[in-house]
């Protein structure tokens, strides 16, 4: 049975059957004793076929991948963290004020996304805050 990753966090993993589903999901002790540069062996957006036992979602098989988004692991140097993977389209939601977003982040997002062949967007909020005077966005707490 075929499944998507849709959450993960240390070593728990959630997938969505196709039904819509989300099962907590187990890899199997080869792919967590391959060797591998990456942190996790599997990251949002992986599609994977799995077997249930028990209520629980067996991770057989890591299929293809299509695209990715990686970075360096910021704890090791020498490993590469995936943030998700056979993404249509990645969306960055930018704050013009209140916190400002720094240009940077900006920038290093749609290089991610170029290098990797993944479709960026940008989304600016806040906007509203950027029309008021300085003195009226701070909050009188």
């Amino acid at each position: 049975m075929e499944a998507t990753i849709v959450r993960t966090a240390g070593e728990y993993v959630h997938v969505r059957l196709k039904d819509g589903q989300v099962l907590p999901a187990a890899l199997r002790g080869k792919f967590r004793l391959e060797e591998h540069n990456f942190t996790t062996p599997v990251a949002v957006g992986d599609a994977v076929r799995i077997r249930i036992e028990e209520g629980i979602a067996v991770i057989e098989e890591i299929l293809p991948r299509h695209n990715w988004l990686v970075r360096v692991d910021p704890s090791h140097a020498y490993r590469r963290q995936i943030l998700a993977c056979n993404i249509d389209q990645a969306l960055l939601l930018v704050t013009v004020e209140s916190p400002f977003t720094p240009l940077r982040y900006v920038d290093g997002f749609l290089v991610l996304c170029e290098a990797y062949g993944v479709l960026a967007g940008l989304a600016f909020t806040k906007a509203d805050l950027k029309l008021r005077p300085r003195s009226q966005n701070k909050r009188n707490d």
